[in-house]
């Protein structure tokens, strides 16, 4: 989209230098502007089931509030960030000549050797887009279609003076959903909906226990336990009272690299993060994925070597550092910090 926004500079102004909110308003006041708002319909209408958060259908999808499309819009033309298709051309690449390399270091290996490595060569290469594929048509399209039907009925509470707009059905509850509908869409839930909503903004303030319940200490260690931990993480090495700045956690992907921290934990709130900052989040889900062209280096307090984001950024090719379990409750937005992605360490640098 940003390449095709890109061929005309009438259309890469109206995007670069109108108000996210207004984009699509301006869109159409120009011939050119009207042809890129249908194509970013189609688009929104082929990709825009989801949300923020995957997994909250209280969060409006992408084609009900196309702000996140359009702020990663701002970021790809506003930035340097590289022809995504090139770049998965370059990947491509690069993975057949270590395939090919790999296949001459071990043909001289035993036959079940070689057969081995190339099941699970293949059970690694299916597994990822299975994964992927699965967030996509259940977490994601799935939630979509059940905050239709939450919508549906939000509309008809609202008509009916229930509520006032119709997204206050989602604090409700089910049964005093059901419960109404039963009776005609008849209640009066306004002063319910504002207490649930006020007690919601309150504890989002407060910051979460880093765990409930006894500790039993460490799990045991075996090959499910250890599979867990590259997919959700490990605790990592405690903080060294000598070096308040070091935080640590699991190499996600190579490199190293110095950037400004931009903390995000909502991807409404994605266009502050510029080209080479410094992604610091709590996860990343597969929405995630296009801002990770504009990010230098992402830090998150959660996952392991092959979380979602572990893996796309090393698709990418940035550094990154995961599971440290406090970067975005350490790390201040704005500072300078250093993320090695080999030792899955950051550190907050000095102004």
């Amino acid at each position: 989209m940003s390449r095709l926004a890109a061929n005309s500079e009438e259309v890469k102004s109206t995007v670069l230098n109108t108000p996210t909110g207004k984009v699509m308003d301006a869109l159409g006041k120009t011939s050119d502007g009207r042809r890129f708002a249908e194509s970013v319909g189609a688009y929104l209408r082929k990709w825009g089931n989801r949300s923020d958060t995957v997994i909250e259908i209280g969060d409006p999808s992408w084609l009900e509030d196309p702000a996140i499309v359009i702020n990663n819009l701002k970021a790809y033309l506003g930035g340097s960030a590289h022809d995504p298709r090139a770049q998965w051309l370059e990947l491509v690449a690069d993975r057949e000549r270590l395939v090919n390399e790999t296949q001459t270091l071990i043909a001289g290996y035993p036959e079940p050797v070689r057969q081995q490595f190339n099941g699970m060569l293949a059970a690694g290469q299916n597994g990822q887009r299975i994964q992927e594929d699965h967030n996509w048509w259940i977490d994601q399209q799935g939630n979509y279609q059940v905050r239709q039907v939450y919508l549906e009925f939000g509309d008809r509470l609202a008509a009916a003076g229930a509520i006032s707009h119709r997204d206050d059905v989602f604090m409700l509850t089910g049964d005093e959903i059901a419960d109404s509908a039963r009776s005609g869409f008849g209640g009066d839930f306004k002063s319910a909906v504002s207490e649930r909503r006020a007690e919601m903004e309150r504890w989002q303030k407060v910051p979460a226990a880093p765990a409930v319940g006894t500790d039993y200490g460490p799990p045991p260690d075996n090959p499910v336990t250890r599979a867990l931990g590259r997919f959700f993480g490990t605790p990592p090495a405690p903080a060294s009272p000598d070096h308040p700045e070091l935080i640590s956690g699991a190499p996600g992907s190579p490199g190293k690299v110095t950037g400004t921290a931009r903390v995000i934990i909502k991807l409404s709130d994605a266009s502050r993060l510029k080209q080479g900052d410094i992604l610091v989040t709590a996860t990343t889900s597969p929405p995630w994925t296009p801002i990770f062209a504009t990010a230098g280096g992402i830090v998150t307090d959660t996952g392991g070597a092959l979380s979602h984001c572990a893996i796309v950024a090393r698709e990418y090719g940035i550094p990154a550092t995961v599971g440290t379990l406090r970067a975005t409750a350490v790390i201040k937005d704005g500072q300078r910090v250093e993320v090695d992605g080999d030792a899955g360490t950051v550190r907050i640098l000095k102004s």
